[in-house]
This record gives structure tokens, C-alpha cells and sequence, in this order.
């Protein structure tokens, strides 16, 4: 194999291509800023994703997608045409594994979240994957701390630590998109506005949220309001939480929205909170940085050890106190933090400096 770029194929294999899948953005961008030639190679049929991601699948491949046998055959071939495949999640990642080492093809494994939060089961398929896998590229320091127990079998020259980029561009662009939070959550224009966005799993914590808007609201008498982007299976479970306390009027389920909205509500709302128990290295906690609001995170390791003290309101992720104080704090912003915050994000975390990072474990897997 030769080293110049233009004739470097790249395959993105994941699952299931979708609106967050973070495969596309890698893609996408090692497309825009370098002259790699990125395709994503969903394993099931896509749903709900940009159409200027190049994207492969079954069905525009004439597969039968009912037939497993008929995805892996297309699968083995897809795999064959590219020069450097580089995986994502579980079921894929071992399969698309197998079949690039098998036609010795270098592998890129893309690790993103806390190892210790699998179950024995992705654990085991994801170690198998690892140990076919040329290079290791983790969200962060944290993720590849987090391999514990039989995971340790991989070797650590394998680890790279490559952080996610967001697309300024996009997100600076969503300010004049026609929707507006407030006439979508029926929130009064001079009531405070704190927001978050996530799938509503345990991961994330909104149930503490919740309760620290609820200190807010009823024991410090703040006329704020939280609104929530995103479904999830505690769905119904944090709504009742919100009638319990009293704050049903003041909490906001957004549901699902498209990519172009959430950063128009980014751009609405007075500080971004994220509570999560565990993260890899969050994208939406970057985009939220970028548009210049003031930040409340919770002092997990993927947080406190990326982001310096004097750009963010930390806390701690089991202490309601700590978050209320915390967001008032933020949005009373004497610190003045969100440009500085926004200015860090283009100096380390673009999805150009992102690409330029992932060229270089490319290039040298290909060389």
C-alpha cells in the first residue's frame, strides 16, 4: 500500500446509521477537511440521518434485510473494497473485525463510553474486537482507564485518546433556524431557561436534575424552567417525578428533536446542565460550550479532567444541593465563563482538529 491520501478508502461500520450516530460526523469530516474518502457502512437499514453522509446499506445494496445470512455475505464484500475499516459498536464491530483481518485490512476500533457501565456480554465481544483491531481510539483519558478485569489482555500500545470535534459552523448557523423554544415549550420570554439533552436513561440523571430545579423553583423561589431534549425509557418515570414535586408546569419534555433544532435551543436557553453519572467524552456538552452559555457538569472524570475549573460550574453527580448551587451560580455567570468557554472549544475541540487526528492514526495504519 502506498501513503497518499487520495487513495485511502475509509469504512465507518456501525450498526445502525442514525442522526447521532457519531460515525457520520467522523466521516463527514474526514471528508470536508482532508482528501480520505469516508463511507459509513450501516449493518441495518439507516434511520434519520443526514443525506450528505455517504452511506451503504443493505437495502440501496439490494440485499434481502430480513435475511442475516444475505447482510453478512453483503457485509464480507463491502468490508473487501476499502482500505482501512474503522468500528463502532458491538455486533458489528466483531463481525466487520473478523472480515477485515481476514482480508488483512488495518482496524480502527472506536471505544466512547465507561467500560464498567457494559455487561459481561459487550465486554467480552468488545475485547474480542480489540484484540483483532490494529489501533484503539478512545474518547478519552477515562475510557481507556475504565478497562478493567480481562480487559487489560489488550495491549495498551493499541490506545489513543482522540476527543470529539463539533461543527461550529452548524451550530453558530442554528441561531436563525425558524423554531423557537419558548412558543414550543409554552414558556414565558421573561422566565429563566436552564436545558439539557440526552436520551432519558440512568446514565444521564435528569431525576437529580429534577429535584435541583425543584430546590430552585419552590425553596429558592427562582422563576426558572427546565426543559429536557430527548426520549428514553424513564420517560414516564421523570414526568411523574415532575407532578410529585409540584413542577409539572415548570419542567419541559422537548421529545426527539432533529440535530438543527437542539443547537437553536442551545442558543434559547440561559445555562446547559449535565449531571450524567458516567460519560465518555459528550459531544452535546461541547456543543453547548461552543454556543457560549454557561455550563453546569457534573465532576465525573471525563468531565473534571477535560475542562479546566474556570470554564465550567461543576458538582457533584449525587448531591441535589451541589447542582441547585451550582446552577445558580451559572446563571448569575459572574465569572463571565461562556465566551471563554465557546473560545476553548475552537482552540482543542473542532471537528476539523478531530479529522486532522484521525488522518494521522489513518496514515499510519496505511503507510
Amino acid at each position: 500500500m502506498g501513503s497518499n491520501m487520495n487513495n485511502i478508502k475509509v469504512a465507518h461500520l456501525v450498526n445502525q446509521m442514525g442522526q447521532g450516530t457519531v460515525a457520520g460526523d467522523i466521516a463527514l469530516s474526514l471528508n470536508e477537511y482532508t482528501n480520505i474518502d469516508s463511507v459509513v457502512i450501516s449493518f441495518q437499514e439507516p434511520d434519520d440521518y443526514q443525506e450528505k453522509i455517504p452511506v451503504e446499506s443493505p437495502s440501496n445494496n439490494q440485499v434481502d434485510k430480513n435475511s442475516l445470512l444475505s447482510r453478512f455475505s453483503w457485509l464480507k464484500q463491502a468490508v473487501s473494497r476499502f482500505d482501512v475499516i474503522i468500528v463502532y459498536h458491538t455486533l458489528s464491530g466483531v463481525l466487520g473485525s473478523i472480515l477485515a483481518r481476514a482480508h488483512e485490512i488495518p482496524i480502527i476500533a472506536r471505544e466512547g463510553n465507561d467500560h464498567r457501565q457494559f455487561s459481561m456480554k459487550v465486554r467480552s465481544a468488545r475485547t474480542l474486537t480489540n484484540l483483532l483491531c490494529d489501533q484503539i481510539v478512545c474518547v478519552s483519558q477515562s475510557v481507556v482507564d475504565s478497562y478493567c478485569g480481562f480487559e487489560r489482555i489488550v495491549p495498551n500500545s493499541k490506545f489513543q485518546v482522540i476527543n470529539n470535534g463539533v461543527n461550529i459552523n452548524e451550530i453558530d448557523s442554528a441561531r436563525h433556524k425558524q423554531w423557537d423554544l419558548y412558543s414550543e415549550a409554552g414558556i414565558e420570554s421573561k422566565a429563566t431557561v436552564v436545558g439539557t439533552a440526552g436520551m432519558l436513561i440512568e446514565q444521564k440523571n435528569h431525576s437529580l436534575l429534577v429535584n435541583a430545579i425543584h430546590s430552585l423553583a419552590h425553596q429558592r423561589n427562582h422563576n426558572i424552567h427546565l426543559v429536557i431534549a430527548g426520549d428514553g425509557p424513564l420517560l414516564n418515570e421523570l414526568k411523574q417525578q415532575t407532578k410529585d414535586l409540584g413542577i409539572a408546569d415548570f419542567v419541559h419534555f422537548l421529545g426527539y428533536l432533529q440535530r438543527e433544532e437542539v443547537y437553536k435551543m442551545l442558543h434559547q436557553i440561559d445555562c446547559y446542565a449535565m449531571p450524567s453519572k458516567w460519560e465518555g467524552f459528550s459531544a452535546a456538552a461541547l456543543q453547548a460550550m461552543a454556543v457560549g452559555i454557561p455550563c453546569v457538569f457534573s465532576n465525573i472524570p471525563s468531565f473534571s479532567s477535560q475542562y479546566p475549573d474556570n470554564l465550567v460550574y461543576f458538582h457533584d453527580p449525587n448531591s441535589v444541593m451541589d447542582l441547585a448551587e451550582a446552577l445558580e451560580s451559572a446563571l448569575s455567570d459572574t465569572k463571565d465563563i461562556g465566551d471563554e468557554g465557546r473560545q476553548f472549544v475552537l482552540d482543542n475541540h473542532t471537528t476539523k482538529i478531530m479529522s486532522e487526528q484521525y488522518t494521522e492514526v489513518v496514515l499510519k495504519l496505511f503507510s
